[in-house]
C-alpha cells in the first residue's frame, strides 16, 4: 500500500521533505486514500514541488476534482488543478502564501482539510431501476457541479431520484 504523498529516496531535499513531512503527518485523518494522493518532483516542476490529491468517490471510484499546492521553498500555492495537466484552475478556493517549510505545510494542510471537509452528494436518475444519469456536488451552496455522466443531462430528467452522501 503507498504511503500518503510517496517519493523516492533522494528525490526531494531538505526544505521539501520538510514541508511534505508536515502534510504527510496530518494527512491521516483525510477521508480519502492515501493511494490517491502524489508528488511531482521539483525536477519536473521547475523547482516547485507539487503535492496533490485526487476526491475520488469511494464506492464507484470516479475521480471528482483534483486538488494540489504547488510549494518552492518559500512560497505556497493551492488550488484546484486540471486533472490531466495539473495546472492551476484558479477559483474561490485559491490561496497563495509564503514562510518557512514548516509553516507552509501546516498552511497546506489546513487548504487540503478546508476543501476534503467539505460534503460531496451523488445524484442518481434511473429509469427501469437502472442509473440513466449521475452527477456530483459539493453540498454547500451554491451546489457546485463537480463531475456529471450519463447520455442525458440531470436538467432533462427533473429532480434526482436519488441523493447520496459521497464524502466525508
Amino acid at each position: 500500500m503507498l504511503g500518503w504523498f510517496a517519493f523516492e529516496d533522494g528525490e526531494l531535499d531538505t526544505p521539501h521533505r520538510d514541508f511534505l513531512g508536515v502534510v504527510r503527518e496530518r494527512a491521516g485523518h483525510w477521508s480519502i486514500a492515501p493511494g490517491d494522493t502524489a508528488v511531482r518532483s521539483p525536477l519536473i516542476q521547475d523547482g516547485a514541488l507539487l503535492a496533490y490529491l485526487d476526491i475520488v468517490d469511494p464506492e464507484l471510484r470516479v475521480r471528482l476534482l483534483t486538488i494540489g499546492v504547488y510549494y518552492t521553498g518559500h512560497t505556497l500555492t493551492a488550488d484546484t488543478l486540471h486533472p490531466l495537466l495539473l495546472t492551476p484552475q484558479p477559483g474561490v478556493d485559491s490561496m497563495t502564501t509564503s514562510g518557512r517549510p514548516a509553516q507552509l505545510g501546516a498552511r497546506a494542510a489546513d487548504w487540503f482539510d478546508m476543501i476534503l471537509a467539505r460534503q460531496v452528494e451523488r445524484l442518481e436518475w434511473t429509469r427501469d431501476g437502472a442509473p440513466v444519469a449521475r452527477a456530483w456536488q459539493l453540498a454547500d451552496p451554491p451546489h457546485t457541479q463537480l463531475m456529471r455522466h450519463g447520455r442525458v443531462t440531470p436538467t432533462e430528467l427533473g429532480p434526482p431520484d436519488r441523493v447520496v452522501s459521497v464524502l466525508p
